[in-house]
C-alpha cells in the first residue's frame, strides 16, 4: 500500500502534548503512523499491529532501516484475536472503510480497504479494555459515517475529545474526519482543515504536517 494523506494526517495529527509512553497503532501497514509517532514522542514504545504478512514484514523492515527502530516493535497478528495485558496511553488507527464497491483482486490490497477484516466498531468496542484511564483513541475515518462512529463510541464508553473535519479542497464539504475519543469526559474541540487552497497546500496543512515532508 502506498503512503495516503490520511496516514499522514492521523500521524500528524493523533495525540497531545502530555506524557504517552505507550502506543498502539492498530493496521499499521508499511508502518508509517507508527514511525511518524515514534519520531514525535521521543520516549513512546510503540506496538504496531499488521494483519497481513507481507504488510507486517515491510513494516519490520522499515522500522529497522529508522532511527526508532528500538522503540517500535511490529506484530503480525488481527487485532480481533490479539491478547495482550498492556494497556496504552494513544491508541491510533487509519481502519478500512469501504462496505460496498468492487473489491480489489490482489486479497492484501483488499484487506487494507474494505472492512471485511476490520471494522471501526471492532476498535471502538475494544479499546477499553486496552487503554488507560486517561488514554485516547485517535481515528481518520470517511465523514458521512459521523453518526455511525459517534454510536459506537458511546457504546464503547469512550467521550469525545475532539473532531476535526478534513476538506480535501477549499469550498468543498468534508470527506474525511479525525476523531479523537477518551474515557475521560470533556467538552469537545470541534474543528477543520483544508489541505489544498486554489494556490497550493493551505497553510494549516503545511503547519501540520512540515515535519514530515521534506519540500515542506
Amino acid at each position: 500500500m502506498k503512503i495516503g494523506t490520511d496516514g499522514v494526517l492521523l500521524g500528524a495529527w493523533a495525540g497531545r502534548t502530555e506524557s504517552v509512553n505507550r502506543i498502539l497503532d492498530i493496521g499499521t501497514g508499511t508502518g508509517l503512523i507508527a514511525l511518524m509517532l515514534a519520531q514525535r514522542f521521543e520516549n513512546a514504545l510503540i506496538t504496531a499491529l499488521e494483519i497481513d504478512p507481507a504488510a507486517a514484514e515491510e513494516a519490520m523492515e522499515n522500522v529497522s532501516l529508522s532511527p526508532w527502530h528500538d522503540r517500535v516493535r511490529v506484530v503480525n497478528a488481527d487485532f480481533k484475536q490479539w491478547k495482550t495485558s498492556e494497556q496504552y496511553d494513544l491508541i491510533v488507527s487509519n481502519p478500512p472503510f469501504f462496505t460496498t464497491g468492487l473489491r480489489a483482486s490482489d486479497q492484501q490490497r483488499a484487506n487494507a480497504r474494505h472492512t471485511d477484516t476490520l471494522t471501526c466498531s471492532d476498535i471502538l468496542s475494544r479499546t477499553s479494555d486496552l487503554i488507560t484511564s486517561s488514554g485516547h483513541l485517535c481515528l481518520i475515518t470517511p465523514a458521512d459515517i459521523s453518526d455511525t462512529i459517534l454510536f459506537e463510541s458511546a457504546l464503547g464508553r469512550l467521550n469525545l475529545v475532539r473532531k476535526c473535519d478534513v476538506k480535501t479542497i477549499e469550498g468543498k464539504i468534508p470527506i474525511r474526519t479525525l476523531w479523537d475519543f477518551s474515557p475521560i469526559d470533556s467538552q469537545p474541540e470541534v474543528s477543520s482543515i483544508t489541505i489544498r487552497t486554489k494556490t497550493g497546500y493551505s497553510d494549516e496543512y503545511r503547519n501540520l504536517t512540515a515535519g514530515f515532508y521534506l519540500h515542506f
